[in-house]
């Protein structure tokens, strides 16, 4: 028996809490509009399979292009969700061409990793680290 999704995550996108599934022919992205209301979840995007990868979302900025990871490549992608078009961006002055790199195994220590930073106002002495402003 197949299973429908491949891969179910969730992920932070514009604040919204948002889930992403990849699919054998897509990535489907959903988000939360209202936290804790289930009725809320409204469908953000379908994104297409391109050249045997799929989108794993990073970041969704105001213009609606997804930064994203291309699994299981581990490279830097950018798609309009307008335009419907995949851009690979430039980092540390070379070209991230998916044509002419072989893909990485997921199991490679190679593997480049891509975290997004989101800023907090949890204090790290909560997590039971020193802050400047704790007394000792």
């Amino acid at each position: 028996m197949y299973c429908q999704y491949k891969i179910l995550q969730l992920c932070v996108l514009r604040k919204y809490l948002a889930i992403y599934s990849e699919h054998r022919t897509h990535c489907s992205v959903w988000f939360m509009k209202e936290y804790g209301v289930s009725e809320s979840w409204t469908k953000l995007a379908m994104i297409p399979q391109y050249l045997s990868i799929h989108v794993i979302p990073l970041y969704l900025w105001e213009n609606d292009v997804l930064l994203g990871t291309a699994s299981p490549y581990s490279r830097i992608i950018r798609y309009n969700l307008n335009h419907g078009n995949f851009k690979f961006p430039v980092i540390d002055g070379h070209r991230d061409d998916m044509m002419k790199v072989a893909p990485l195994s997921k199991h490679s220590m190679a593997a480049k990793r891509f975290h997004i930073y989101h800023e907090s106002l949890v204090s790290p002495s909560h997590c039971g680290l020193l802050s400047s402003t704790s007394e000792m």
